[in-house]
Formats: C-alpha cells, structure tokens, sequence
C-alpha cells in the first residue's frame, strides 16, 4: 500500500517519519514545476509543514524529486509552517495546502508518484 490513511500518517509523524504528498506538476516560472507540501517532526517535538517548489528536472531514469532544483535557492525554499500536534498539522497541510487526507507518503515515495504522473 502506497498511500497512508489519515492515521497512518499521524502515526508516521508520531514516530518520527517524514510525509510527503505531491500536489501538482504545472507550468509556472516559463517552465514545469512540482509542487509537494512535506510534513516533517523537528526536534523540538513540533510539526513543520512545507510548501516546496522543484524545477521539473526529471525523465524516466532520473526520478529522485528530492534531487530537483529549488525554485527559491534561498533557504527555508518555500513557505513553512508549525504545529505542535501531528493532526494539525496534516489537516493544515488539507486545508490550507490542497492535499487530499489519503494521498500522503512516507518520505522517498514521492518519486514513484512523480513518476506515475510524469510518465504514467
């Protein structure tokens, strides 16, 4: 199984684990980008929700998203938000990002979603 539930996921993040979800790969900036929102534990015991914008750099032997380009080359390379609770977090991540609460990922499943859309 590819995709977490919301509980999945809450749990994922509970343990420590990074999630992922990709929201598009659309024109912009007169090229292609990708779009993904990742939700990833800090240290502090927080949740960090992001934003990230990738220059669409891939082809179907070069699938690593995490290896694209950023769009913004300046740290943090999109916008970032926290939240004390795992939940709140993800639900942030619906509905203010546009992810939907059964598509999420554990980190590094994101190339075989970019994959499946790029190049189906």
């Amino acid at each position: 199984m590819r995709h977490l539930t919301f509980d999945d996921a809450v749990s994922a993040l509970r343990r420590g684990r990074v999630v992922d979800q990709l929201i598009e790969i659309a024109p912009a900036y007169g090229t292609t980008v990708i779009r993904y929102v990742s939700v990833t534990p800090t240290k502090e015991g927080s949740f960090d929700v992001s934003l990230i914008e990738r220059f669409d750099e891939g082809r179907p032997d070069f699938l690593d998203v995490y290896a694209f380009s950023y769009v913004d080359p300046d740290p943090p390379h999109g916008s970032t938000e926290n939240f004390l609770a795992p939940g709140e977090a993800l639900a942030y991540a619906q509905n203010e990002l546009g992810c939907s609460s059964d598509k999420f990922v554990n980190e590094g499943v994101i190339q075989d979603e970019y994959r499946d859309r790029k190049f189906g």
